[in-house]
Formats: C-alpha cells, sequence, structure tokens
C-alpha cells in the first residue's frame, strides 16, 4: 500500500509541474484574479462593483498583494477600477472587454489542450480514472471531516 500511496503523490507533483503558463498569453495568477473578479461582478452586478477587499478575501491573499497586480492589470487595459457610489471609501474592480478577451482566450487554449490530450486516451479509461478519483476524493474529504481540529480559533 505504501508504494501506491507514494506512485500517487509523485504523480500528482509531476502533474502540478507541468508549465500550462508556456501555452498562456497571462500568466496563471493574473488568470486567476481576473476569474475571480469576473464571477465576484456577475454575483453582485457590474453596476455594484466587486470590491478590491472582497477580491483579496476571496482569492486569500493582502490587499496591498491585490493592489499590486491590480495596478499591473490595469496598466494592461484588462480591469478598471473606480470608487463605490455608494461608499466612497471601497475601491471596486471590472474587467474590461480586453479583460473579458483574454480570459475568452485562456478558455479556448485550455479546451484546445485538453481535447488534444483526451483525443489520445481511451474513453473508458478516462472514464474510469474520473469515477475513481471522485471515489478518492469523496473519502479524503470524509478523512478530513473525522479529522478537524475542533478547538481552533478562525
Amino acid at each position: 500500500m505504501q508504494q501506491f500511496k507514494n506512485e500517487l503523490m509523485d504523480v500528482l507533483f509531476h502533474f502540478h509541474k507541468l508549465k500550462l503558463s508556456s501555452i498562456m498569453p497571462i500568466s496563471q495568477s493574473d488568470c486567476h484574479i481576473l476569474s475571480v473578479t469576473e464571477k465576484l461582478n456577475e454575483e453582485v452586478g457590474e453596476d455594484s462593483g466587486a470590491k478590491v477587499s472582497e477580491l483579496a478575501r476571496r482569492i486569500k491573499l493582502s490587499v496591498p498583494s491585490i493592489s499590486r497586480t491590480l495596478n499591473h492589470l490595469e496598466k494592461k487595459g484588462y480591469v478598471k477600477r473606480y470608487q463605490d457610489v455608494r461608499d466612497r471609501r471601497n475601491t471596486c474592480v471590472a474587467l474590461t472587454d480586453a479583460g473579458r478577451d483574454i480570459l475568452r482566450e485562456v478558455d479556448q487554449i485550455m479546451v484546445d489542450y485538453l481535447d488534444a490530450i483526451f483525443v489520445q486516451v481511451d474513453e473508458q479509461r478516462m472514464r474510469d480514472l474520473i469515477d475513481f478519483l471522485k471515489e478518492i476524493y469523496q473519502v479524503a474529504e470524509e478523512e478530513i471531516e473525522k479529522r478537524k481540529y475542533i478547538d481552533r480559533k478562525d
């Protein structure tokens, strides 16, 4: 059993090492921030605006870190920042047309990349792998629930 655990961890580590950024027009972190910004704007409505503080909370980064990245994305024309009309202390962020376009380009690159991979893999084996990974995930999730440290103060 130990051999399987080691092999699984090794395979997962190798997937983590794939350089997907080499086929992308923007960095993975920029893409992540743009995606979360888009989702936030869909949730609150672009008229209300996604607050930078909420973006930072969702991504689990500090507001200064997010602000630095937003400066970079703003210079590239992918986002715009503005003051919240209801509370001028808050800064909001929204995607520009260029930001939406780059996300669509990234999505298409990923679709094409995955299509090229999966066409080379047996369909039944892929189905079995997906089902097995879902099963492992469920067991792992249940194990975390059993082991949660209750006295933590979050």
